[in-house]
């Protein structure tokens, strides 16, 4: 049994319910960065190093920390019950039910189509080439507006923070 890949699993299942479960959204905000690391963690098993720490930065680093600025700075910590909180409780876990037998139901698929092995070496080259040539190539300009628009929305959440403290 893989012990590690087993340990992940578990920490990133069990951020994400507490994600959606608990009430108080900077705890929740705290466990998304946990689940997070989950992934990276997932993505160093599969031997993608560069993944991992594109995941740490990009969503650990930025994303976690943005949603804790902008939730700090609204000053709004506990969401309040929805007004058909055992309807919209009751259609998630049916949802969830149902995708999480499709996804049994898929590893139990007896063929499993296997490639032949090639150096990982060679192989993890041409992949991080390819990955290089589209981030600095084809997908620089929707990067760039990505993070122009982070930045915007977290000058929007300081300019309404700021309006609602002084009236």
């Amino acid at each position: 049994m893989n012990y590690p890949f087993v340990m992940l699993v578990f920490v990133t299942i069990t951020s994400a319910v507490m994600v959606v479960s608990h009430r108080n959204i900077i705890h929740a905000a705290v466990f998304l960065g946990l689940s997070f690391v989950g992934v990276a963690g997932m993505y160093l098993l599969l031997n993608a190093p560069f993944l991992a720490g594109a995941q740490v930065l990009i969503y650990v680093g930025a994303i976690t920390v943005l949603i804790l600025f902008s939730l700090m700075l609204t000053s709004q910590r506990i969401m309040r019950e929805p007004r058909n909180a055992l309807a919209y409780r009751l259609l998630s876990g049916a949802v969830a039910g149902v995708l999480f037998l499709m996804l049994v139901w898929t590893a139990w698929q007896p063929v499993w189509a296997v490639k032949p092995e090639v150096a990982l070496e060679t192989q993890n080259q041409v992949y991080l080439s390819q990955l290089a040539d589209g981030l600095l190539g084809a997908y620089l300009l929707p990067f760039e507006i990505a993070s122009v628009l982070l930045l915007v929305a977290l000058v929007g959440a300081i300019v309404l923070a700021k309006e609602e403290r002084e009236a």
